[in-house]
Order: C-alpha cells, then sequence, then structure tokens
C-alpha cells in the first residue's frame, strides 16, 4: 500500500487515540473550558557543525597527493554533514507538520463546539416579538399567534423534560429492584447448590452411582426475571443456569 497522507493521518488518529492527552481530539466528546488546549513543543537549536564554506573556493591548481588526498576527506566530511542537516531539518518539519495537524483538530473540536452552542441558543430563543426589525404592534395578529407558539413550545417542552426525569427514575428504581430480586435467587441457589453438594457426597459414600444421584439445582435466568419484573423482555445476557 503506498503512503499517502490519508494513510499518514489514519496511522497519526489511531497513535492519538491511544494516548491519554491525545484520544480525546479523536473523540467525539465536545469540548470544555476546562480541557486545556495542546501546547506547541519548545523549539531548540540544533548542533550541528558549521559547514565549511572554504571548500566552496576554486583550489589552486597545482596541488600535491597529500594536498589532494586532505582535500578529499575534508570534502567527504562536509558531503556527511550536509547528510546530517538534510536529515535534522526533515525531523523538525515533520514534527511541525504534525504539531499544524493537531492544532487543526483542536480548532475543528472548538469550531464544533462553538456550532453546538450557537445552534442550541437558537432553539431557545427567548425574544416575545418577531425578529423581523422595525416596530411592531402587541395586538398585530402574527404576534399574537407566535406569542402563542412560543408559549405552547414552551409547555412542549416542560413537559418532555418532566417525561424524562420521570422515565430516568422509573429505570432506576426497576434496575434498583431487579438487582435485589437477582442477588436473593443467586443467595437461594448457592444454598440449594451447597446442599446437594453435600448431599451427593454422602450418597457417592453409601455406593450409589453418578447416574441415581439427584439432579443438579437451577434457578430463573436473569433475563426471565427481567423480563417478569419489567414486563417486557430483555436483551441483557443470561448466565448458565447449570455453571451457577
Amino acid at each position: 500500500m503506498p503512503d499517502t497522507p490519508s494513510k499518514q493521518m489514519r496511522i497519526m488518529t489511531s497513535e492519538m487515540a491511544s494516548t491519554s492527552s491525545g484520544s480525546f481530539l479523536v473523540s467525539k466528546n465536545p469540548y470544555k473550558s476546562e480541557i486545556p488546549l495542546p501546547q506547541m513543543l519548545e523549539k531548540q537549536a540544533l548542533t550541528l557543525p558549521a559547514p565549511d564554506w572554504s571548500l566552496l573556493m576554486r583550489p589552486p591548481a597545482d596541488r600535491s597527493q597529500e594536498q589532494l588526498e586532505a582535500e578529499n576527506q575534508a570534502l567527504i566530511r562536509s558531503l556527511a554533514n550536509a547528510k546530517g542537516y538534510v536529515a535534522a531539518f526533515a525531523d523538525r518539519e515533520e514534527t511541525l507538520a504534525a504539531q499544524a495537524v493537531v492544532q487543526d483538530m483542536a480548532l475543528i473540536k472548538l469550531n464544533s463546539a462553538l456550532h453546538s452552542k450557537e445552534m442550541k441558543k437558537a432553539e431557545n430563543d427567548g425574544s416575545d416579538v418577531l425578529n423581523d426589525g422595525m416596530g411592531r404592534l402587541w395586538s398585530d395578529a402574527r404576534i399574537l399567534e407566535y406569542q402563542k407558539r412560543k408559549r405552547t413550545e414552551k409547555v412542549r417542552k416542560a413537559a418532555e423534560k418532566e417525561r424524562r426525569k420521570e422515565l430516568r427514575s422509573s429505570k432506576k428504581a426497576l434496575k434498583t429492584m431487579i438487582d435485589a430480586e437477582w442477588a436473593t435467587i443467586k443467595e437461594k441457589h448457592d444454598e440449594n447448590l451447597q446442599k446437594w453438594n453435600e448431599m451427593c457426597t454422602e450418597l457417592k459414600e453409601k455406593g450409589f452411582k453418578a447416574k441415581d444421584l439427584p439432579k443438579k439445582p437451577c434457578h430463573e435466568t436473569k433475563r426471565s426475571v427481567i423480563a417478569l419484573l419489567s414486563g417486557c423482555d430483555s436483551e441483557e445476557s443470561e448466565e448458565d443456569t447449570d455453571n451457577d
């Protein structure tokens, strides 16, 4: 697979998702004021040897063998230093590009939070008159109709909020009742299981065969308990009655 920008972005986001500080930027959670903005890394000066610019000057034609060898070694060292320059600046360029991507992701998060706040504010418009500018008569039919719609919408939202509150309370009460009933069933089953084990041990000592032993006790599944108490089937996983 070719090394494309989209592939690099997928690799970067997957790596960020595995960190505590970067996972938020790739999640769907909204930005909040208590979450700090990503900070830029402190730039440090590159500790690289200074180039030998004298090598660019045209050397004299009459050079000895030793001078040519020394010049050749100097050119090799200069080329090695140039390779280090390229690698160092490429690494810095990659770091700055990654920081730009992180900052862009943070800005997208902030813009999403701002957009959500603006939409919520637009939905909860508390104005009493039509926002068309100019003056308005309070006896105008359009204003009266607008205020009527606002009152109806306010009552509807209040009723919806109360309904959600009651639904949460009923779900919480139902869960408490189910948990209590399930704990009682499991406790009783543990007692029956202990008695069954003791009985089987006694019967085995008396010479009874395994096929003649009493059947292992079982209990209701959690799904059946939920269905009984809530009046509907549940998607929760049921426990195996033979393994409890």
